[in-house]
């Protein structure tokens, strides 16, 4: 009887010290996959003083920083980093004011997914004192903007400080163009620098139809019932997107012409 139980107990751990380790196998493996989409960027700029970004995520596109609405470059930049000057001396936040501008546009049937933009910011003494955050997604016609402003670091060339808008994640197919604004400068001569710029987020296939399979999988992507995890049935309509209609789930019928109650060969009914 010792035996018997003792077998039973090293079975029971054995059991249980299995379904632990496949539990923290499921931990780990959550929080790894948490990891990676929290850590997801769809843009990313280090120091290139062209403005050219030192990655954009797959599926989509994106340019070089850009000076707009009269921002200049300075006749001295910094070594690293985009640097840029004339700056106005208005105190309140206006979209005409000079700016930092960058593009980043999906590729065909693919969207972006922001979630979040920072920089690291530094202006000289003389520089904007007050920045600000914005993305457009009709072209630069209107503008969400941040809300509040940042204060760019009063100092030396590379020395930053980091900023980060965390706005409301939506989704686009269309362009979408992200703006740093500088403003409340004391000279036109001061200049902003910009290092480590980020939009972080993803690059996801379109789903119009939010059933789980996007528009190059889904035969038709405005139906979620018909997608290529459906279920075929008999309606005259391709639902699991394999080519076929109605495979599967057809019956053949005899039809009985001469009404003799047996049916035909040579008259079938699908």
């Amino acid at each position: 009887m010792k035996s018997i139980q003792s077998n039973f107990f090293e079975n029971l751990k054995f059991i249980f010290m299995k379904q632990l380790h496949l539990l923290k196998f499921a931990t780990l493996c959550f929080m790894l996959t948490l990891s990676v989409l929290i850590n997801a960027q769809i843009y990313s700029y280090t120091s290139s003083t062209s403005g050219a970004p030192n990655s954009v995520a797959a599926n989509a596109t994106g340019g070089n920083l850009t000076r707009v609405n009269g921002a200049n470059a300075p006749g001295s930049p910094c070594g690293t980093g985009f640097s840029s000057t004339n700056f106005s001396n208005a105190v309140a936040f206006s979209t005409a004011l000079k700016a930092i501008e960058i593009t980043v546009t999906p590729n065909a049937n693919y969207q972006l997914n922001p979630g979040s933009v920072s920089a690291g910011q530094r202006r000289s003494g003389t520089g904007p004192v007050s920045a600000r955050y914005a993305y457009s997604t009709d072209g630069g016609t209107t503008w969400t903007d941040q809300g509040t402003d940042q204060a760019p670091n009063n100092s030396t060339c590379g020395s930053t400080s980091s900023g980060t808008w965390d706005f409301a994640d939506f989704s686009s197919a269309s362009s979408i163009k992200f703006r740093i604004y500088g403003f409340n400068a004391s000279s036109t001569a001061g200049t902003h620098q910009i290092l480590n710029l980020t939009i972080n987020g993803t690059v996801t296939e379109i789903d119009a139809d939010g059933d789980g399979y996007g528009v190059l999988s889904d035969c038709d992507d405005n139906n979620a019932s018909i997608n290529p995890g459906a279920g075929e049935v008999c309606n005259g309509v391709d639902d699991n997107c394999d080519g076929s209609i109605d495979e599967g789930v057809q019956s053949t019928f005899y039809a009985d012409v001469d009404g003799d109650s047996y049916g035909d060969d040579f008259n079938t009914i699908l």
